[in-house]
């Protein structure tokens, strides 16, 4: 099969390859033939960063891409639930020990045990990945294969809104961040009854001219930006979100979100040596900081449900998919952030 491995710990060191195809690890394993894989933020930073530090998130030689959809291709003879031809998509944390407070608690990312589909086990830039079969969803039959690969980032939005952030129906919040988690941050408010605004830069109008198709207020993040918020709302807003992941957004953050609020963030520069917080701020004002990171498995049933409600919305996000054999230009397009989502079909 054709693959987009990460051979070595070195930046950019990526090369379009012929592998052997997966075989089933396990009788309680599928094989999934790829669909489409969205590039997500992560990858760009994985593929230029160095890996070779000891707690990197990556670990080559591997097959990146954890946002896909696809068909079974192949099941093992104790999968029941499965059938060849079902199209799924792959919760992305596999094998979790199911015994520690985290996996308890439906907390997996946090298991010391688990893998994660792209990062230090095989994922979905190729034309086939291998997954536990109790990682398979099965996608709506009204859903297409396309939008169905937006379930991650839908999914983790779910948990920085839903989870994490606690919304409310009638609550006001502002997302900093018009790609694609924010976008879906503010599909997810507003599926809940609560109000979103999404906050971006002059760079990204084209992003905000999208989300305003769908009905979403949008500001521009500049002096004008808590007046703006204030009289748009009638008063600041319950909960901010930092779906960007740069200190002056997060500090934008403070300026929008009102007594007793909340602050989620969804993001962080993890090259920044520490954000710095005004205390006085949070403990006077008494607002709760809260980070939101990965997904859980319910998330991604929520997710898909969502999909299937407003799919036509959703599918504005895609900006574009190109063959696995033009995968450079499909980063490089990602990265520049012309659109929202760029996806391969391997």
């Amino acid at each position: 099969m054709k693959g987009l491995k990460r051979v070595s710990e070195k930046p950019n060191d990526m090369v379009l390859m012929d592998l052997s195809e997966p075989r089933l690890p396990g009788d309680d394993w599928l094989k999934v033939k790829v669909s489409y894989a969205g590039i997500c933020g992560s990858d760009i930073k994985m593929f230029h960063m160095d890996c070779s530090a000891p707690d990197s998130k990556l670990r080559p030689p591997v097959i990146p891409g954890h946002e896909s959809s696809g068909i079974v291709w192949e099941k093992g003879s104790a999968v029941h639930h499965m059938e060849v031809g079902d199209r799924v998509v792959c919760h992305t944390m596999v094998k979790p020990c199911g015994r520690c407070e985290y996996c308890l608690t439906g907390n997996w990312g946090l298991c010391r045990e688990r893998k994660g589909i792209g990062s230090d086990m095989n994922g979905a830039f190729a034309e086939f990945l291998v997954c536990p079969a109790e990682n398979a969803i099965k996608i709506p039959k009204e859903l297409p294969l396309d939008t169905a690969a937006l379930t991650e980032p839908l999914a983790c939005s779910v948990r920085i809104v839903e989870e994490i952030g606690k919304i409310r129906r009638g609550e006001k919040a502002v997302i900093f961040g018009p790609g694609p988690i924010g976008a879906c941050c503010a599909m997810t408010v507003r599926a809940n009854g609560a109000v979103p605004v999404i906050v971006g830069t002059k760079h990204s109008r084209h992003r905000m001219k999208v989300l305003q198709d769908n009905g979403i207020q949008c500001f521009i993040n500049d002096e004008k930006l808590p007046k703006n918020i204030l009289d748009y709302f009638g008063g600041y807003a319950d909960m901010a979100v930092d779906a960007v992941g740069k200190e002056a957004v997060f500090q934008s953050t403070f300026h929008v979100v009102k007594k007793l609020g909340r602050i989620v963030v969804g993001a962080i520069d993890e090259s920044s040596t520490g954000y710095s917080v005004n205390m006085t701020k949070v403990f006077g004002s008494q607002i709760k900081v809260l980070p939101s990171c990965s997904s859980t498995p319910k998330g991604w049933n929520e997710a898909l449900n969502l999909l299937s409600e407003h799919q036509d919305e959703f599918k504005k996000f895609i900006s574009g998919s190109y063959p696995l054999e033009q995968w450079d230009r499909a980063f490089q397009k990602a990265e520049s952030r012309d659109g929202f989502k760029i996806m391969l079909r391997p």
